[in-house]
């Protein structure tokens, strides 16, 4: 055969590749996975993923150590054949114990690495499926620091939540998606008879600051798989915790930014949660429907990766989302409600009939509520006394700053803490750790060498400097203990809100 012909050849076998690869049809999966009912384990899944190195596509990747220095393992799927890439990042077994999103993405890695033509030529997929080894290997939701690493997406004082911070930064992921397991069948659940409906949930990042048309997209894209995961056979709904209905609450996820969706989220592209429901009371073995929640699992990833309407709808909103100016003001109190007190028809299956039961329920919150909002400043100072702590959150989170060299003056608003509630609040259902801030007047204040100087702009940076960094917020950074142990006795907080420079 001539070489003319071997390079026609393999146009047409590239051409061929492409069109398969485009296709708008979502692949199906071969069910093996259904029939699982172990889960594997840190060392079983590092041999696994060391056999796709022969792969040219298949890249695997050591992004960091646990605290008990088990490698983190990030593969990355990606033909490179096109710039225009659509960048996905799955992350699984934040919690140790929750292992049903990590097989998941096990069974996706291993199925593309034998299926090369089923890998979209314009997508670039980073996964981790096992972010904390230490938990998994000691089948506990905490680290091995005994840290939940899902909430630390603030500090990053984990060094899992930094690597994976570090990675995003460095992909900067159009998708994010977060994989966890909740409980099914609950105690205050089974007193009543009943079992909780949904196998699978899922939802977005939802805080009050980010953009207000990427948090629309979200929820849209929560609500388009409905029809899907109904077709698959799953009862699949949006993400809520809560007690049993109808007397107690349920709201979907918290707008707060210390876990992965919402702290990832602050990037502004498109993140989400992912919750399958496993049965710890009514299963002698809860591992015996792994295969069931890992089918479902995959159903949800196979739309992520192949639904190529879900990227040309939602690739500019993300672009206009992280290029959008900084909003006038900062929301710095709110909380899920019910606003006109809707009734929802909230399902729940019935134990003892074995079907589905629909209970009429005003108490699930299905609107976010800004209770209070203030003027966004022209950025933050923290004096050169409290440097120290506030530089080390600024360089893990990677936010812009500068250090004054000589002593000068600024126009600013100090902040009092007044009060700190450090119990569940019954009425609002809300988290403990509120902190209670009040403004004190318009300033100028002299500034030694030292001080760290954080001036907002209109970028994506300042964006998340504002949800780190805001004094007035609810639930703000003197919550945790490194940094409210720097409050003096009168009250006063080592940051102050900018509102003008002095020459």
């Amino acid at each position: 055969m001539t070489i003319k012909w071997q390079a026609i050849l393999l146009i047409i076998s590239l051409l061929s590749g492409i069109v398969r690869a485009n296709n708008s049809r979502i692949p199906d999966f071969p069910e093996s996975h259904k029939k699982l009912s172990e889960k594997t384990s840190f060392i079983k899944m590092e041999e696994e993923l060391k056999t796709y190195s022969n792969k040219d596509y298949i890249h695997l990747n050591t992004i960091g150590q646990s605290s008990k220095k088990h490698s983190i393992y990030a593969v990355n799927i990606n033909l490179k054949m096109r710039e225009d890439q659509w960048s996905l990042m799955f992350i699984g077994q934040q919690h140790g114990d929750e292992p049903a999103g990590k097989e998941a993405l096990l069974y996706l890695i291993k199925y593309l690495s034998e299926n090369k033509d089923l890998v979209p030529v314009d997508i670039n997929l980073w996964i981790i499926p096992m972010v904390n080894p230490d938990g998994a290997v000691a089948d506990q939701r905490r680290n091995g620091q005994g840290a939940d690493l899902n909430r630390d997406h603030i500090l990053l004082s984990q060094p899992e939540t930094r690597a994976v911070h570090k990675l995003f930064r460095k992909v900067e992921p159009h998708i994010f998606v977060d994989c966890h397991e909740f409980g099914r069948d609950s105690q205050s659940y089974l007193e009543k008879g009943w079992r909780e409906w949904p196998l699978i949930m899922m939802d977005c990042s939802n805080n009050p600051f980010f953009n207000k048309e990427l948090y629309k997209a979200g929820v849209e894209w929560c609500n388009y798989l409905k029809p899907w995961m109904n077709e698959q056979d799953h009862n699949y709904t949006r993400y809520f915790v809560g007690g049993t209905p109808p007397d107690e609450e349920q709201r979907y996820s918290t707008p707060e930014i210390d876990d992965a969706r919402n702290g990832l989220g602050s990037y502004q592209g498109l993140s989400f949660i992912i919750e399958s429901g496993i049965r710890h009371n009514t299963l002698d073995n809860p591992d015996k429907d792994l295969g069931q929640r890992v089918d479902a699992y995959l159903d949800i990833f196979r739309k992520f990766i192949y639904d190529r309407n879900f990227r040309e709808r939602n690739s500019e909103i993300i672009k206009r989302a992280r290029n959008a100016k900084l909003p006038k003001f900062t929301p710095t109190n709110y909380f899920w409600g019910n606003n006109g007190v809707r009734i929802t028809d909230f399902k729940v299956i019935d134990l003892e009939a074995d079907q589905v039961k629909e209970i009429k329920t005003p108490n699930f919150m299905n609107d976010m509520i800004v209770k209070k909002s203030v003027k966004t400043p022209d950025g933050y100072i923290i004096p050169a006394n409290a440097a120290q702590n506030f530089q080390q959150l600024l360089d893990r989170q990677a936010i812009n700053h500068n250090i004054l060299q000589a002593g000068k003056i600024f126009t600013v608003e100090p902040c009092t803490l007044s009060a700190f509630e450090d119990s569940f609040d019954p009425i609002y259902c809300r988290y403990s750790g509120r902190q209670i801030v009040k403004k004190g007047p318009i300033q100028k204040h002299n500034f030694s060498p030292g001080s760290i100087i954080i001036n907002l702009q209109d970028d994506l940076n300042s964006r998340r400097a504002v949800l780190l960094l805001e004094p007035l917020k609810l639930y703000g950074l003197f919550q945790y203990h490194t940094f409210k142990n720097m409050v003096d006795d009168k009250g006063e907080l080592p940051i102050y809100r900018l509102i003008e420079q002095q020459e």
